[in-house]
């Protein structure tokens, strides 16, 4: 077993741990946590398909259509929630039309399942980016929020925009990566590798907030 495959397979490992933990906390988490809860479990589910097809199939491309849909859609409900703590709202009909019209467009008439939807990949991870960025502003100029309800949910921004930002370059050229010299694309991966294990530790992070927290920060936030 190769270097790359013992690191690929702790994630998989580290991100079914998380999401066993997110749900023995879920009846402490308030509302946000518990739609990121809810992304910890898709992101293992994945992860789990990911080595099923890797192994039946020889590759992935087929799971990460599927769970580039599913990720804009939780993670849209997920800043949905985060906005209501500042009492905002997002529309999400239009969201969800708009996210789904052009993800499924795309899977079917321009970048097939049999291909990487790096199109798709990337207009989810600028969505992400932007709605982070818009909810670091909020978090600057907003001093009215609880403190202590948003600890767990600004770790997991941060580890969203981590996330977003380290993966967009390598959806946005993968194509390119695969024709690269091996010693190049092995460096490569292997970075994009150190950056999920970073947002697996900010998430980890984040659900030993939600276990920190004061117990009666715990009661108002269910």
């Amino acid at each position: 077993m190769s270097l790359e495959e013992i690191g690929y397979n702790g994630i998989v490992l580290l991100t079914a741990l998380l999401a066993i933990i997110a749900g023995i906390f879920y009846k402490r988490s308030n509302a946000v946590e518990r739609s990121f809860s809810i992304y910890i479990l898709l992101k293992a589910i994945f992860e789990f398909i990911a080595v099923l097809l890797g192994q039946l199939l020889d590759n992935n491309l087929v799971g990460l259509h599927v769970y580039t849909l599913l990720q804009y859609i939780v993670l849209a409900f997920f800043f949905k929630s985060c906005l209501k703590l500042f009492e905002k709202e997002l529309n999400m009909r239009y969201v969800l039309i708009i996210g789904i019209f052009y993800i499924v467009t795309n899977s079917i008439f321009v970048q097939p399942i049999d291909t990487y939807n790096s199109n798709s990949r990337l207009f989810v991870e600028m969505c992400m980016i932007f709605c982070c960025l818009y909810l670091f502003r909020q978090l600057l100029l907003n001093r009215t929020y609880n403190t202590t309800l948003m600890r767990a949910p600004v770790t997991f921004i941060s580890a969203v925009f981590l996330e977003a930002s380290g993966s967009m370059i390598f959806y946005l050229y993968s194509n390119r990566i695969v024709e690269m010299h091996m010693k190049y694309s092995t460096l490569l991966f292997g970075l994009r590798l150190l950056v999920n294990y970073l947002v697996l530790l900010l998430i980890a992070y984040g659900l030993y907030q939600i276990y920190s927290k004061p117990t009666v920060s715990k009661r108002s936030a269910t």
